[in-house]
């Protein structure tokens, strides 16, 4: 009941969804990131991301909102840094990783400075993390650093639509595509792949889309 008034108080305003809190509970109560992230969609992700590495030649990726490790054991990269808010998570990686040089993990927090690590990395990953994202400004504050990390290239697989359909306290979907076009013009969306998991009658699916972008210094350059 409590639970229940809670989602709409939160639901309607009158209080803010804390996400730190909510991922944290999460994992410590055994629950994991998602169906996104294990099974055939988290294969899929990374079958799709593991080509555009190769193809693309890049060197380092980092990842903002890396989870609990279960969809990265499908990665093939180079060299990794996983940035999540969520300290359950950042060990639950740092376990699942043990002694894998090629993977870092790092707890993000207001102390964490990312500045002097701005255009560092040539791919920035967002893999079904925007629609965690229900405060405002903590979404625009998201982007804004998911973009700045990147000298290359951005990725953000989510659903791209706001829907008139009702979603969980811990979901709000937008239109980012429209944000990110007004508010960093200097990346380009390259390509929009659409989920072949969309829609299925069985088995796991997903409203989510690749968003590719890249950077127009990056383009002008090759």
């Amino acid at each position: 009941m409590l639970d229940r008034i809670k989602n709409q108080l939160i639901k309607s305003g009158w209080i803010r969804f804390n996400s730190k809190h909510y991922w944290d509970q999460r994992y410590a109560r055994g629950g994991d990131s998602g169906e996104g992230s294990k099974g055939q969609l988290a294969q899929y992700k990374a079958e799709f991301i593991n080509r555009f590495v190769v193809i693309n030649q890049l060197k380092n990726i980092v990842e903002l909102g890396c989870g609990d490790g279960l969809q990265l054991q499908y990665a093939n990269y180079p060299q990794y840094t996983g940035f999540d808010i969520s300290s359950v998570a950042i060990q639950s990686c740092i376990k699942i990783f043990e002694g894998d040089q090629t993977k870092r993990f790092v707890l993000l927090t207001k102390e964490i400075e990312l500045g002097e690590r701005k255009g560092h990395w040539d791919l920035a990953l967002s893999l079904d993390v925007l629609y965690h994202l229900i405060d405002q400004g903590e979404f625009e504050h998201y982007l804004s650093t998911l973009f700045s990390l990147s000298k290359r290239y951005v990725i953000i697989y989510a659903p791209d639509q706001e829907p008139p359909y009702p979603t969980a306290p811990h979901i709000r979907y937008r239109r980012f595509s429209d944000f990110i076009k007004q508010h960093f013009q200097e990346w380009q969306l390259i390509e929009r792949v659409p989920n072949k998991y969309s829609n299925q009658p069985t088995g796991a699916s997903s409203r989510s889309e690749f968003f590719i972008y890249r950077k127009s210094d990056a383009l002008n350059s090759l």
